[in-house]
């Protein structure tokens, strides 16, 4: 029984959840009730660990890891007909981790049960089912303006209220990152989604809400720090949430296509590695297809790489042999802002000396003998590793000094913009018969898409493309209005 107490903690490790939120009517918060399974299943008494359990997800229903430890909980009082019951509804909220439904030992009790071979024999059926049912959770619980975007070919899902042009852009940010990992990452042969046959890649939910609903979802959440979180990839709830169709949408929408294929390795790479890799494509150029192609993207210099040649130029940039090392927690907590800086510019380096799948295909295959990915950059750069170090420190002094919002900016629009998750907002202003905004054929409430083909999602992205340009330039702009793309030409302005 100790055994399976142990295995119950680390699945509960896996969720990085932050409890902020205060109980409601005197009811333990949950991370005390979290704390009280615990302890009761570490001493084996398995009815009180089930009761708070129980308690838990009646105040955090979505939690698929505590389903799943539900389970194993029932099983260890022995109550299999409770543990079954517990296993149908943790798949019916969502649980799709096939692989530990078939390896985990602790289940195994359950495995010659009428539900266990339901779902493992019908698992595309039994997931379309349950994406069905967490689409109409989503919908009750922020209402009918939530429309509903799925793509096969992904196996994702958007539920938001924006209007379908940003949705249709959101999936294309989505389908252009599953080509760059697919082309640029993965192992040659490697599918980043698995679409076909009866055991697909499970549905994630990518929910992109409006203004008020993610400020009110990250306030809960995080508390005081939710005005700091852009979004987060969690996948043991098999969703993403993105406060924009851009940056922070391409970031999360890497760490699922990383957490497919850890999963499929039976890996967990360091966070280093995750963050560095999965901020690569925050910052991005759009390359035109030639012919019937599709447009590319590749990562460019951005406000993390200015970062990084900052710490290089005052002595504060992490060496590899402590970066490489960094224990997740740390990476996360101290210097975290640097860490990332740092951890993307390394993964810049490689895909710009066209390494970066060389890497990723000796690091996933010598896991087992070097998890820090180290020595996998000396052998794919067949370099001491302490060379190529000294390599990519002198690249980072070339790269240039890329515009950051809030840092001296010297050009910009002629008129006001906001950011909102539907993107770049014409702001409320004076609209004099002769501004640049009103010649230019544009209104109050119009959103920027582009500029000159480079897609704006967020106001980093405009300032750096903007920062490449010197007022008095004149730029074509795209823009959104009433469900309709236009371009039009405006000279930009001093700032």
């Amino acid at each position: 029984m100790i055994a399976i107490a142990r295995v119950i903690l680390c699945v509960l490790l896996l969720a990085a959840v932050a409890w902020a939120q205060p109980a409601d009517k005197g009811e333990p918060s949950p991370s005390a009730l979290r704390e009280a399974w615990l302890k009761a299943a570490g001493e084996s008494r398995w009815a009180e660990a089930a009761e708070a359990l129980e308690r838990y997800i009646a105040v955090e229903p979505d939690d698929l890891i505590a389903r799943y430890n539900l389970i194993i909980v029932q099983l260890g009082a022995g109550a299999k007909d409770e543990a079954e019951a517990a296993l149908k509804d943790a798949v019916e909220w969502g649980w799709s981790d096939l692989r530990r439904l078939e390896r985990d030992p602790a289940l195994r009790p359950l495995r010659d049960t009428r539900t266990y071979r339901a779902v493992i024999d019908n698992w595309r059926t039994v997931q379309d089912g349950i994406l069905a049912g967490r689409i109409k959770r989503y919908q009750q619980e922020y209402g009918p303006s939530y429309r509903v975007l799925k793509d096969e070919s992904l196996r994702v899902a958007i539920v938001s209220p924006l209007a379908q042009l940003s949705l249709d852009d959101a999936m294309g940010e989505m389908l252009r990152v599953t080509r760059y990992w697919s082309e640029r990452i993965l192992p040659a042969g490697t599918p980043p989604v698995i679409a076909e046959g009866d055991r697909p890649d499970p549905w994630i939910i990518i929910l992109l809400p409006a203004d008020a609903d993610y400020k009110r979802w990250a306030n809960k959440t995080y508390g005081e720090r939710g005005d700091q979180i852009a979004g987060i990839y969690e996948h043991d709830k098999l969703r993403l949430i993105s406060k924009d169709i851009g940056a922070t949408l391409r970031h999360e929408y890497s760490h699922l296509l990383h957490w497919r294929h850890m999963e499929r390795l039976g890996q967990t790479h360091p966070m280093w590695i995750q963050e560095g890799l999965c901020t690569l494509l925050e910052d991005v150029r759009v390359l035109p297809g030639e012919g019937d192609a599709p447009a590319q993207i590749t990562p460019t210099a951005s406000w993390r790489t200015n970062m990084a040649r900052r710490m290089l130029q005052s002595g504060g940039l992490p060496k590899w042999s402590a970066l490489t090392t960094l224990k997740d927690g740390s990476f996360n907590e101290r210097r975290a802002l640097g860490n990332y800086a740092a951890a993307r510019s390394v993964f810049f380096f490689l895909a710009e000396k066209g390494k970066l799948r060389a890497w990723y295909d000796d690091y996933t295959s010598t896991f087992a003998d070097d998890a820090t990915g180290a020595q996998s950059i000396s052998r794919v750069m067949d370099t001491p590793l302490e060379q190529v170090e000294k390599d990519w420190r002198a690249w980072l002094r070339t790269l240039p000094e890329v515009a950051e919002a809030g840092r001296g900016v010297r050009v910009g629009l002629p008129f006001a913009v906001e950011a909102t998750p539907d993107g770049l907002k014409i702001r409320n202003q004076t609209a004099a018969l002769e501004s640049p905004m009103v010649r230019a054929g544009l209104r109050v409430g119009d959103v920027i898409t582009a500029v000159e083909s480079q897609p704006v999602r967020d106001l980093q992205e405009l300032t750096r493309i903007l920062g490449e340009r010197k007022p008095g330039d004149e730029v074509e702009l795209t823009y959104r209005r009433a469900g309709a793309l236009f371009t039009t030409r405006v000279r930009l302005g001093g700032r």
